[in-house]
């Protein structure tokens, strides 16, 4: 393992144990001439990934979470939830200025707890970012799915998903990411607007009684109050779905100019921001309690198999960005402060492939622990769309 970023101990009060970066190893990554130049990365390009990474499977769960809570609730929970996730990112940001050698929130968490905490946070980022990579394949599996009218088991579509996620996250520089990124992102938001606007052509919900009287469903406020454990989960996937914030840190340190990144996630939250409460709440007026789960079925199965298949390639990217991230950090971690870091060495290339091989095993993982049963039932695979 590489040796860790220079620490020294500030002058403190007494009995205060921070520490805080020397001024003279702020960058993770320097300007090379031989080697690879990360520092690439424009502003628009990364509140671009910080779209993508924000606008992924979270936004398919959202309009479920209204029907729990309400419109108003819900409405509410988006609003504060995505505001408070656009909050912390600048905190970080701050935080990440005035020790510029933190590459990721394990940094930040070694600087405030010293080396437990950098670790305890160090695995829990790669965790949290494999979950929502795994979360991806389950997307993609089920696209591919819907697509080919079930014709092969689960368990083959999942294996496509992770040769594609992992293929795609093995690209070294956010900036060679950064151009997929927006037709990921023009991928997913297209194929979720087909479904609001075909929510709005329906005469009743695909989901409801084909004829005689139905009841929507569509409640200001929930009509039979919801437990604690209900409307915390509910309250939580919105949450969640804006909450991947501390896989903007890493970007940072690509970034041409690190200034500009409140810029790019001022524009990138915002715009979360707008499409999550008006998406969400235009499907679950005209669906209520009738909406699926994932959204992109509430429109009846032909507008699903077309939502799914223009929405693909961003539920790849999806899964692809997180699985970046979680090697990106691994890769620094083991090569920091060595001239491997930017030379293109034999060393450098079997650690970053190693890296990106590692977190997408245990995304595989993640993936079957969940989905082991999967394997003994592929009968399953009838023409009955699951939502």
């Amino acid at each position: 393992m590489g040796s860790e970023p220079k620490i020294e101990t500030s002058p403190e009060p007494e009995g205060s144990s921070r520490d805080t970066c020397v001024v003279d190893d702020l960058e993770v990554f320097g300007p090379s001439s031989d080697g690879v130049h990360f520092r690439t990365l424009s502003w628009p390009s990364a509140s671009m990934i910080f779209l993508k990474i924000t606008f992924a499977t979270g936004v398919l769960s959202i309009p479920t979470s209204m029907y729990q809570l309400g419109a108003v609730g819900g409405s509410l929970s988006v609003l504060g939830w995505t505001a408070w996730n656009q909050y912390t990112a600048v905190v970080m940001y701050n935080f990440r200025q005035r020790h510029g050698c933190c590459h990721s929130i394990a940094d930040m968490a070694h600087i405030i707890g010293g080396r437990v905490g950098k670790e305890v946070i160090g695995v829990l980022f790669v965790l949290g970012n494999v979950i929502c990579a795994g979360s991806a394949i389950i997307a993609v599996s089920t696209a591919l799915n819907t697509l080919s009218h079930h014709s092969a088991c689960t368990v083959w579509w999942a294996l496509v998903a992770w040769i594609s996620i992992a293929t795609l996250s093995s690209i070294r520089k956010l900036e060679q990411i950064g151009w997929l990124t927006w037709i990921a992102f023009i991928s997913i938001f297209t194929a979720v607007f087909i479904v609001v606007v075909g929510v709005t052509q329906l005469d009743r919900p695909a989901a409801a009684p084909s004829t005689g009287p139905y009841e929507l469903g569509f409640y200001a406020l929930p009509p039979l109050k919801p437990t604690f454990a209900v409307g915390m989960l509910a309250t939580c996937n919105i949450f969640v779905a804006s909450s991947n914030t501390g896989a903007f840190v890493p970007v940072i340190a690509e970034m041409k100019n690190p200034g500009d990144f409140k810029k790019a996630v001022h524009v990138a939250m915002s715009l979360i921001m707008l499409f999550y409460f008006t998406f969400s709440l235009v499907v679950y007026a005209y669906c209520g309690k009738w909406v699926a789960n994932p959204s992109l079925g509430s429109a009846g199965p032909t507008v699903k198999m077309i939502a799914y298949g223009v929405g693909l390639f961003g539920l790849i990217m999806s899964g692809c960005l997180y699985s970046h991230v979680a090697a990106k950090y691994l890769f620094v971690r083991l090569l920091r402060n060595t001239s491997h870091l930017q030379r293109n060495t034999l060393i450098h290339w079997s650690t970053w492939l190693g890296c990106t091989y590692a977190v997408c095993v245990e995304i595989n993982n993640a993936y079957e622990s969940g989905q082991i049963g999967s394997a003994f039932s592929c009968a399953d695979n009838s023409n009955t769309i699951a939502e």
